[in-house]
C-alpha cells in the first residue's frame, strides 16, 4: 500500500463507517433540525466528537473521540525517485521521511445495551479480517485494546447505561521533500598535471555514485 499523508479526519470517517457496518443495526438514529422541527434520519447514531450544533441522537449512540498522543517522529528516511510535479517526463531523486504518529480512539456508547454493543465491537477488533478492513479505511494499525468498561451517566433525573472502549493506533505517512532534489551520480572529466609545466596531463574521466 502506498504511504499517504496522515489525516485524522480520514481515520475518524473510516472508524465510523466500520462501526455502522458492524453494529449499525443496533444503534439509534441521527437527528437533524429543520426550522422548529427535529427530523429523525436513517443514519445510524455513530458520530465523531464533538457533536456540534446537531441534536443528540436517539439512543443508543456511539461517540468516536480522537486523541493524538504525539506529533509523530521520523522512523526512516532516504532518497526516492519521483516524477517531477512540474514535468511528468522528468524524474527527480529527492529525500523522503517516513513519520510514525501514535494516537488513541475512545468509543463512548450510551443507551440500553451499551455494554453489549461495546463488547461486540471489542471482540470484532480481535478478528483479523475486521482489523484489515479498518487498516484499509484508515491507513492505520491497531496496537492495544483496553477492556470494555461500564461508566453509567446520570442524565437529568435518571441513570443512563454507558460503556467505553479505548484502543491505541499508529499511522505511517511519508513526506517527500520536492525542494530537496539530490544528485544520483556525478560525471566529471579533465586532466591531471604531473608538474606545473606538464603539457601532456593524464586524462581523467570518472563517475561517482554516492549510493552505490
Amino acid at each position: 500500500m502506498e504511504l499517504q499523508p496522515f489525516d485524522y479526519i480520514k481515520v475518524q470517517k473510516g472508524i465510523i463507517s466500520w462501526l455502522k457496518e458492524v453494529v449499525g443495526s443496533s444503534m439509534g438514529k441521527m437527528l437533524i433540525e429543520e426550522g422548529n422541527s427535529v427530523i429523525t434520519t436513517d443514519i445510524p447514531a455513530v458520530y465523531a466528537a464533538p457533536l456540534g450544533d446537531l441534536p443528540e441522537p436517539s439512543l443508543p449512540f456511539i461517540e468516536v473521540n480522537y486523541i493524538q498522543n504525539d506529533d509523530g517522529f521520523v522512523s526512516s528516511s532516504g532518497v526516492v525517485d519521483v516524477k517531477d510535479p512540474n514535468d511528468d517526463s522528468k524524474t527527480l531523486s529527492v529525500p523522503y521521511y517516513d513519520t510514525m504518529t501514535n494516537f488513541s480512539i475512545t468509543l463512548v456508547c450510551e443507551g440500553t445495551g451499551a455494554q453489549n454493543i461495546i463488547r461486540k465491537v471489542r471482540n470484532l477488533l480481535n478478528v483479523h479480517r475486521e482489523r484489515q478492513k479498518l487498516h484499509e479505511r484508515t491507513n492505520s494499525g491497531i496496537n492495544y485494546i483496553t477492556r470494555a468498561r461500564r461508566s453509567p451517566d446520570f442524565i437529568t433525573t435518571e441513570f443512563r447505561e454507558s460503556s467505553t472502549l479505548t484502543f491505541s493506533m499508529n499511522a505511517l505517512d511519508r513526506y517527500i521533500d520536492y525542494d530537496g532534489n539530490v544528485f544520483s551520480s556525478v560525471d566529471y572529466n579533465g586532466g591531471l598535471k604531473r608538474t606545473e609545466d606538464d603539457n601532456n596531463p593524464l586524462p581523467i574521466d570518472r563517475k561517482v555514485d554516492p549510493y552505490s
